[in-house]
Protein backbone atom coordinates (compact mmCIF):
# COMPACT_ATOMS: atom_id res chain seq x y z
CA UNK A 1 0.00 0.00 0.00
CA UNK A 2 1.01 3.62 -0.47
CA UNK A 3 -0.55 7.05 -0.19
CA UNK A 4 -0.89 9.33 -3.21
CA UNK A 5 -3.11 12.39 -3.29
CA UNK A 6 -3.62 15.58 -5.27
CA UNK A 7 -5.83 18.64 -5.11
CA UNK A 8 -6.41 21.47 -7.56
CA UNK A 9 -7.00 25.02 -6.32
CA UNK A 10 -7.64 28.26 -8.20
CA UNK A 11 -3.92 29.08 -8.30
CA UNK A 12 -2.30 25.68 -8.70
CA UNK A 13 -2.18 22.03 -7.69
CA UNK A 14 -0.55 20.11 -4.86
CA UNK A 15 0.65 16.51 -5.11
CA UNK A 16 1.60 14.56 -1.99
CA UNK A 17 2.98 11.05 -1.53
CA UNK A 18 4.44 8.96 1.23
CA UNK A 19 7.90 7.45 0.85
CA UNK A 20 7.42 3.85 1.94
CA UNK A 21 6.71 0.85 -0.26
CA UNK A 22 6.38 -2.91 0.06
CA UNK A 23 8.78 -4.86 -2.12
CA UNK A 24 10.29 -8.29 -2.52
CA UNK A 25 13.77 -9.39 -1.46
CA UNK A 26 15.76 -11.80 -3.70
CA UNK A 27 14.59 -14.74 -1.56
CA UNK A 28 10.93 -13.83 -2.06
CA UNK A 29 10.20 -12.30 1.33
CA UNK A 30 8.34 -8.99 1.73
CA UNK A 31 10.41 -5.95 2.75
CA UNK A 32 9.77 -2.22 3.21
CA UNK A 33 11.76 0.07 0.93
CA UNK A 34 12.06 3.86 0.69
CA UNK A 35 10.96 5.44 -2.58
CA UNK A 36 10.51 8.87 -4.15
CA UNK A 37 7.13 8.52 -5.83
CA UNK A 38 6.93 11.89 -7.64
CA UNK A 39 8.54 12.22 -11.07
CA UNK A 40 8.42 15.39 -13.21
CA UNK A 41 7.02 15.07 -16.73
CA UNK A 42 8.17 18.14 -18.58
CA UNK A 43 7.86 21.66 -17.17
CA UNK A 44 4.26 21.65 -15.97
CA UNK A 45 3.29 18.11 -14.96
CA UNK A 46 4.11 15.38 -12.45
CA UNK A 47 3.51 11.65 -12.20
CA UNK A 48 2.84 10.30 -8.70
CA UNK A 49 3.47 6.55 -8.69
CA UNK A 50 1.54 4.52 -6.12
CA UNK A 51 1.50 0.89 -5.10
CA UNK A 52 4.39 -1.48 -5.78
CA UNK A 53 7.83 0.20 -5.74
CA UNK A 54 8.36 -0.90 -9.33
CA UNK A 55 5.74 1.70 -10.29
CA UNK A 56 8.38 4.38 -9.65
CA UNK A 57 10.75 2.89 -12.21
CA UNK A 58 7.89 2.57 -14.69
CA UNK A 59 7.06 6.25 -14.16
CA UNK A 60 10.69 7.27 -14.70
CA UNK A 61 10.79 5.36 -17.99
CA UNK A 62 7.48 6.91 -18.99
CA UNK A 63 8.75 10.42 -18.23
CA UNK A 64 11.82 9.78 -20.38
CA UNK A 65 9.57 8.52 -23.18
CA UNK A 66 7.39 11.65 -23.00
CA UNK A 67 10.52 13.81 -23.14
CA UNK A 68 11.91 11.94 -26.15
CA UNK A 69 8.58 12.26 -27.96
CA UNK A 70 8.49 15.99 -27.25
CA UNK A 71 4.96 15.87 -25.85
CA UNK A 72 3.81 18.96 -23.93
CA UNK A 73 0.00 19.10 -24.13
CA UNK A 74 -1.44 17.40 -21.05
CA UNK A 75 -4.17 15.35 -22.75
CA UNK A 76 -1.66 13.94 -25.24
CA UNK A 77 0.72 13.12 -22.40
CA UNK A 78 -2.06 11.24 -20.60
CA UNK A 79 -2.97 9.06 -23.58
CA UNK A 80 0.70 8.32 -24.30
CA UNK A 81 1.26 7.36 -20.67
CA UNK A 82 -1.63 4.88 -20.63
CA UNK A 83 -0.24 3.07 -23.67
CA UNK A 84 3.38 3.14 -22.51
CA UNK A 85 2.70 2.12 -18.91
CA UNK A 86 0.44 -0.74 -20.02
CA UNK A 87 3.42 -2.28 -21.82
CA UNK A 88 5.70 -1.72 -18.83
CA UNK A 89 3.19 -3.27 -16.44
CA UNK A 90 2.68 -6.36 -18.59
CA UNK A 91 6.45 -6.88 -18.74
CA UNK A 92 6.68 -6.44 -14.96
CA UNK A 93 3.94 -9.00 -14.32
CA UNK A 94 5.45 -11.57 -16.68
CA UNK A 95 8.74 -11.30 -14.80
CA UNK A 96 7.32 -11.23 -11.27
CA UNK A 97 4.83 -14.04 -11.68
CA UNK A 98 7.67 -16.41 -12.50
CA UNK A 99 8.85 -15.93 -8.90
CA UNK A 100 5.79 -15.15 -6.75
CA UNK A 101 2.00 -15.39 -7.23
CA UNK A 102 -0.04 -12.32 -8.12
CA UNK A 103 -1.20 -10.47 -5.01
CA UNK A 104 -1.92 -6.88 -3.85
CA UNK A 105 1.80 -6.05 -3.65
CA UNK A 106 1.73 -5.98 -7.47
CA UNK A 107 -1.01 -3.36 -7.71
CA UNK A 108 0.02 -0.01 -9.13
CA UNK A 109 -1.60 3.32 -9.92
CA UNK A 110 -0.46 6.70 -11.17
CA UNK A 111 -1.76 10.23 -10.81
CA UNK A 112 -0.80 12.57 -13.63
CA UNK A 113 -1.25 16.16 -12.47
CA UNK A 114 -0.38 19.22 -14.48
CA UNK A 115 -1.16 22.57 -16.02
CA UNK A 116 -2.76 22.57 -19.46
CA UNK A 117 -1.62 25.87 -20.99
CA UNK A 118 -3.93 25.85 -24.06
CA UNK A 119 -6.98 25.59 -21.78
CA UNK A 120 -5.43 27.56 -18.88
CA UNK A 121 -6.55 24.75 -16.58
CA UNK A 122 -5.06 22.42 -13.98
CA UNK A 123 -6.02 18.78 -14.49
CA UNK A 124 -5.40 15.37 -12.97
CA UNK A 125 -5.74 11.89 -14.42
CA UNK A 126 -5.78 8.49 -12.71
CA UNK A 127 -4.14 5.46 -14.33
CA UNK A 128 -4.61 2.09 -12.62
CA UNK A 129 -4.10 -1.62 -13.23
CA UNK A 130 -7.03 -3.98 -13.79
CA UNK A 131 -7.56 -7.72 -13.48
CA UNK A 132 -8.53 -8.06 -17.14
CA UNK A 133 -7.28 -6.66 -20.44
CA UNK A 134 -6.44 -3.93 -21.15
CA UNK A 135 -4.21 -4.27 -18.08
CA UNK A 136 -4.13 -0.50 -17.47
CA UNK A 137 -6.84 2.09 -17.88
CA UNK A 138 -7.19 5.77 -17.09
CA UNK A 139 -9.59 8.68 -16.76
CA UNK A 140 -9.69 12.31 -15.72
CA UNK A 141 -10.50 12.80 -12.03
CA UNK A 142 -10.43 15.60 -9.52
CA UNK A 143 -10.28 18.31 -8.46
CA UNK A 144 -9.45 16.23 -5.36
CA UNK A 145 -8.39 12.59 -5.32
CA UNK A 146 -6.54 10.21 -3.00
CA UNK A 147 -5.43 6.58 -3.13
CA UNK A 148 -6.48 4.97 -0.88
CA UNK A 149 -9.67 6.99 -0.88
CA UNK A 150 -9.91 8.98 2.36
CA UNK A 151 -13.31 10.54 2.02
CA UNK A 152 -13.09 12.78 5.09
CA UNK A 153 -9.96 14.37 3.64
CA UNK A 154 -11.40 14.60 0.14
CA UNK A 155 -14.65 16.18 1.33
CA UNK A 156 -12.78 18.79 3.37
CA UNK A 157 -10.44 19.66 0.52
CA UNK A 158 -13.32 19.76 -1.97
CA UNK A 159 -15.20 22.21 0.22
CA UNK A 160 -12.09 24.37 0.51
CA UNK A 161 -11.69 24.35 -3.27
CA UNK A 162 -15.33 25.38 -3.74
CA UNK A 163 -14.79 28.26 -1.31
CA UNK A 164 -11.83 29.49 -3.35
CA UNK A 165 -8.95 28.35 -1.14
CA UNK A 166 -5.44 28.75 -2.51
CA UNK A 167 -3.06 25.85 -2.95
CA UNK A 168 -1.08 26.88 0.13
CA UNK A 169 -4.19 26.43 2.28
CA UNK A 170 -4.72 22.95 0.84
CA UNK A 171 -1.13 22.01 1.71
CA UNK A 172 -1.66 23.06 5.33
CA UNK A 173 -4.85 21.00 5.59
CA UNK A 174 -3.17 17.88 4.18
CA UNK A 175 -0.21 18.33 6.54
CA UNK A 176 -2.60 18.30 9.50
CA UNK A 177 -3.94 14.90 8.35
CA UNK A 178 -0.61 13.10 7.84
CA UNK A 179 -0.52 11.45 11.28
CA UNK A 180 -3.98 9.94 10.75
CA UNK A 181 -3.07 8.80 7.23
CA UNK A 182 -0.05 6.92 8.62
CA UNK A 183 -2.38 4.92 10.89
CA UNK A 184 -4.13 3.36 7.90
CA UNK A 185 -1.33 0.87 7.29
CA UNK A 186 2.22 0.06 8.37
CA UNK A 187 3.06 0.28 4.67
CA UNK A 188 2.35 4.04 4.63
CA UNK A 189 4.98 6.31 6.12
CA UNK A 190 7.73 8.91 5.72
CA UNK A 191 9.52 10.53 4.07
CA UNK A 192 6.55 12.61 2.88
CA UNK A 193 6.86 14.75 -0.22
CA UNK A 194 4.74 17.72 -1.27
CA UNK A 195 5.08 19.24 -4.74
CA UNK A 196 3.30 22.23 -6.24
CA UNK A 197 2.37 23.01 -9.83
CA UNK A 198 1.45 26.53 -10.90
CA UNK A 199 1.36 28.37 -14.21
CA UNK A 200 5.12 28.93 -14.00
CA UNK A 201 6.12 25.32 -13.41
CA UNK A 202 6.92 22.81 -10.66
CA UNK A 203 8.29 23.55 -7.20
CA UNK A 204 8.76 21.87 -3.82
CA UNK A 205 6.11 22.85 -1.28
Amino acid sequence: MSFVAAAIARDGAVVVTDGRAMGWSPDGSVVNVQVDRIIPVGKNALIAAGGAPEAVEMAKKAAAFIHDEGLEELNRIFHALVAFLAGEYEAFMRKKCQVVPVDPTHYIHFLLVGYDAPEDAFKMFLIWNKKKLPSLDGEQVGPVFSVPRIMSLEVTLMQMVKEGAGVGELVKEIEKRISSVEKISDDIGPPWKFMLIDREGIKRA
